[in-house]
C-alpha cells in the first residue's frame, strides 16, 4: 500500500486496524482485531516504511551513490530489521520480553520502497500506566527484576539492547514488565544518515554517549538510570527536585555532569539498600557496575524479601500493641499436645478393657 494505511484497513490477511496507538519518527503502532467463530482477538501492529520519505533518497543520492547503490543501501536496512524480528522469534514466550507473533515485508509498487508490518502482543506502555498508577519503591524493584530477567536472556544470546528506557517498557494484564524494541529504532536511524542520540541520551551510558568501546553493562546502566528516575520524583540525576520547574539549561547541565562522571547522589525516595543497588547499576565506570543482570536480580530479590520480613514484624508488633491497649491478656502460647500412652497389658498378657477382652478372646462370643 506504499506506506498508506488507515483505520479499517486489513493487514497480514485478516487483522483489521481499529485504533492508532502511537505515531513516532520510525513508524506507527495500531491496535488491531481479528474475529473468528464469534471470538475477538487483539494485537499490536507496527508498520514501518523504508525509506521513510523521498527526501531520504535524495539525501543518500547527494552523497555520491548511484541509484542501484541506493537501492542496495535501503535493502540492507530492511534486512537488519528482519534480523531483529528473527531474534524476537527466538525469544518468543519469554515472560519479560515483548511477544512477537509474525511479520511481513511488502514491496512498494512502481517505486523503490518497502512496508514492514510486525504483529506483537497488545500491551500497555509503561509511561501510560504510571500516569494513573504512581510507582512505589516495590513497583520500581519489580520493574528492575523483570528487566534484569529480560537482559539475562539477552546476555545468554550475546545481545546488547543499548536502548533500555521507559518508552521501551510495556506491561501485560498480570503486571509483568516487558522489554521491547530490540534495535529496530536504531536501525531506522541509519536511514537518516547517522545515529541521533538526543532521544535516548537521558538513559545512555557515558561510554556510549562518548563513542567509546562498550559492553553489555551499558544496559544495566540504563536500567539503573530508569529506576533512579522513578525513585527520584520522576527526575534524573542532578535535576532539581519537584516541584521546581526544570529549564533547558538544567537538563543540559545535568546530562553533562552525569556523562562526565560526577558522583550521582542517592535517589531521595529510596531506602539506603535500594538506593545502593540503583547507584551500583549506574556507576560511571563499567567495572564498578553489576557484571551481569543476574547478580543485580538476586540483590533486588533479597531487598524484596527483607521488606516482607520487616512488614511482618511491624504487623505483629501492631497487633501486640493493640492487645495491650485494650487491656486484654497477652495470648499464651499453645502447649504442645502429647499423645496419650497406650494401656500396658497385664502380667498374664490380657488387656484391661472389656472391649479388648472380647477381641482378645473371640471364642467367648459364640
Amino acid at each position: 500500500m506504499n506506506g498508506k494505511y488507515e483505520i479499517g484497513d486489513y493487514v497480514l490477511s485478516n487483522w483489521r486496524l481499529v485504533k492508532l496507538l502511537g505515531n513516532g519518527a520510525y513508524g506507527r503502532v495500531y491496535e488491531a482485531e481479528r474475529e473468528e467463530f464469534g471470538e475477538t482477538y487483539k494485537a499490536a501492529i507496527k508498520i514501518m516504511t523504508i525509506p521513510q520519505s523521498r527526501s531520504e533518497v535524495k539525501s543518500v543520492l547527494s552523497e555520491g551513490m548511484t541509484q542501484p547503490e541506493v537501492t542496495e543501501y535501503f535493502q540492507d536496512v530492511v534486512k537488519q530489521i528482519i534480523g531483529e524480528c528473527k531474534f524476537m522469534n527466538k525469544v518468543k514466550g519469554v515472560t519479560n520480553i515483548v511477544g512477537y507473533e509474525d511479520h511481513a515485508v511488502i514491496p512498494h509498487k512502481g517505486q523503490m520502497g518497502w512496508d514492514i508490518i510486525i504483529r506483537m502482543e497488545l500491551l500497555t506502555p509503561l509511561l501510560d500506566y504510571v500516569i494513573e498508577h504512581p510507582m512505589t519503591a516495590k513497583d520500581v524493584a519489580k520493574l528492575g527484576m523483570d528487566v534484569c530477567r529480560a537482559l539475562e536472556v539477552c546476555r545468554k544470546m550475546n545481545i546488547v539492547h543499548r536502548d533500555v528506557k521507559p518508552e521501551n517498557i510495556m506491561l501485560n494484564e498480570l503486571g509483568d514488565y516487558k522489554l521491547g524494541d530490540f534495535g529496530i529504532s536504531r536501525t531506522m536511524e541509519k536511514t537518516q544518515g547517522g545515529l541521533s542520540k538526543k532521544g535516548t541520551l537521558s538513559y545512555m551510558a557515558p561510554e556510549v554517549a562518548k563513542g567509546d568501546t562498550y559492553g553489555p553493562t551499558v544496559d544495566i546502566y540504563s536500567l539503573g538510570i530508569m529506576m533512579y528516575r522513578f525513585l527520584n520524583g520522576n527526575r534524573g540525576p542532578f535535576l532539581p527536585k519537584p516541584p521546581t520547574t526544570i529549564s533547558f539549561q538544567d537538563r543540559e547541565a545535568a546530562q553533562e555532569r552525569r556523562i562526565n562522571g560526577e558522583s550521582i547522589p542517592a535517589p531521595y525516595q529510596a531506602d539506603a539498600e535500594l538506593g545502593r543497588i540503583v547507584l551500583k547499576a549506574c556507576a560511571f565506570r563499567a567495572e564498578d557496575r553489576y557484571e551481569i543482570p543476574g547478580i543485580m536480580l538476586e540483590e533486588l530479590e533479597e531487598w524484596v524479601r527483607a521488606g516482607k520480613k520487616k512488614a511482618e514484624v511491624k504487623r505483629e508488633t501492631a497487633e501486640m500493641n493493640e492487645t495491650v491497649k485494650l487491656g486484654l491478656p497477652k495470648p499464651e502460647p499453645k502447649p504442645e499436645s502429647k499423645p496419650e500412652p497406650k494401656p500396658e497389658p497385664k502380667a498374664d498378657g490380657k488387656p484391661e478393657s472389656s472391649e479388648d477382652f472380647w477381641i482378645y478372646c473371640p471364642s467367648l462370643i459364640d
